[in-house]
């Protein structure tokens, strides 16, 4: 009887603990109000980020890059400490704003469009750093080096020509 005593303590004792540290995890992104051109205004909450905008942006009609799997996908749009949007979510704003309403028809021309845009990185435009997995609206996100196959890397190149020295070496003191 004492021993199921301390186990349903320590079960709801750690009850509580787990439910914090689940909700802990749990991202809230800004909400952001949208002046459209009609004269409407329009509200991104966050279950419209979550539902609509990175669905998405998640979808290879946006990138090649797989950012559902990514960490850093929370931060696309967002600052890093999640309170307001980076150069790259103001871009996406500015263009959302041409159209009547947040609808997958508006959010999807709207990054589409923005893609073709200048990045924070000179020389790149976003889609091509968001195909690379890069943040585009971070000047400091660090570019992903391009892996080049191990048929032309410098040691497969060596590997070959001493096999091949071998070879050669081999047929022509054989002859003599």
């Amino acid at each position: 009887m004492k021993r199921v005593i301390v186990l349903l303590a320590v079960i709801f004792t750690l009850l509580p603990l787990i439910a914090l540290s689940s909700g802990q995890n749990e991202v809230t992104y800004p909400t952001i109000t949208i002046h459209m051109l009609n004269g409407t205004n329009s509200t991104i909450t966050d279950s419209i980020w979550k539902d609509l905008i990175f669905p998405i942006l998640y979808s290879k009609t946006i990138s090649k890059y797989n950012w559902s799997n990514d960490p850093q996908s929370k931060y696309v749009f967002f600052t890093y400490d999640l309170q307001g949007l980076n150069p790259f979510g103001v871009q996406f704003v500015f263009a959302l704003e041409k159209y009547n309403n947040v609808s997958f028809y508006s959010v999807t021309q709207a990054l589409l469009y923005v893609r073709n845009l200048p990045s924070m990185h000179p020389g790149y435009t976003n889609g091509e750093l968001l195909d690379m997995g890069v943040l585009p609206g971070f000047p400091n996100s660090p570019i992903k080096s391009q892996q080049t196959p191990f048929y032309l890397s410098l040691p497969f190149i060596v590997l070959i020509v001493l096999i091949l020295s071998v070879f050669i070496m081999y047929y022509v003191f054989n002859k003599l």
